[in-house]
Parts: C-alpha cells; sequence; structure tokens
C-alpha cells in the first residue's frame, strides 16, 4: 500500500493539470487562483495509503519511515494542488496600468 502511496504522491511532479487565473488592477494582482488536479487527486491517494500504512507498519521501523515520507509527500502535494506555492507571475515579468490621466 505504501509503494502505491509513493507513486500517487511522485507522478504529479512529471504529470499536471492545472488552471490558473489573475486579477490585475493598477499593476497590484487583486485576486489570484490556481489549482492542479493532478496534485491534488495524487495527494488525496498519497495521504489514504499513508494513513493505513502509519496504522499496518507502525512495528516496522524503516516501513513506518516510509510511510510517513508518503504522508509528508501528499501533504506537499495538497498545498501544491490548491496553489499554495503558485504564483501569479511565472517570471519577472511586471505589468503596469497607469490610472490617472
Amino acid at each position: 500500500m505504501v509503494i502505491i502511496g509513493l507513486i500517487a504522491a511522485l507522478v504529479p511532479f512529471a504529470i499536471g493539470s492545472s488552471e490558473s487565473s489573475s486579477s490585475i488592477v493598477n499593476g497590484k494582482v487583486v485576486a489570484f487562483h490556481y489549482r492542479d488536479t493532478m496534485a491534488l487527486l495524487g495527494g488525496a491517494v498519497a495521504l489514504m495509503c499513508g494513513v493505513i500504512g502509519v496504522f499496518v507498519d507502525r512495528k516496522r521501523p524503516k516501513r513506518l519511515i516510509l510511510a510517513l515520507v508518503v504522508l509528508a509527500l501528499g501533504g506537499l502535494q495538497i498545498a501544491r494542488g490548491v496553489g499554495e506555492f503558485a504564483s501569479p507571475f511565472h517570471s519577472s515579468t511586471t505589468v503596469e496600468f497607469n490610472a490617472t490621466p
């Protein structure tokens, strides 16, 4: 079960399905939305497998450590999926609007 979780946690690093939108007023980002469906799904599967792995392998130290790693990777993927590490500008480009006449 832990191996399935590990695979589910690593696949979103290679395959992504993301969408994003942002609103800019006077050169400032006022709203930003990001979602990566693949990271959310992979993270959810990894979290479930990690919880099961921790419960089943709690008396085997090496497998317990692997289950905890799967849990951490699942949490990382969930955070990536909801846009915790996303930026409205993927480069160093700035956009400015002058609203004064």
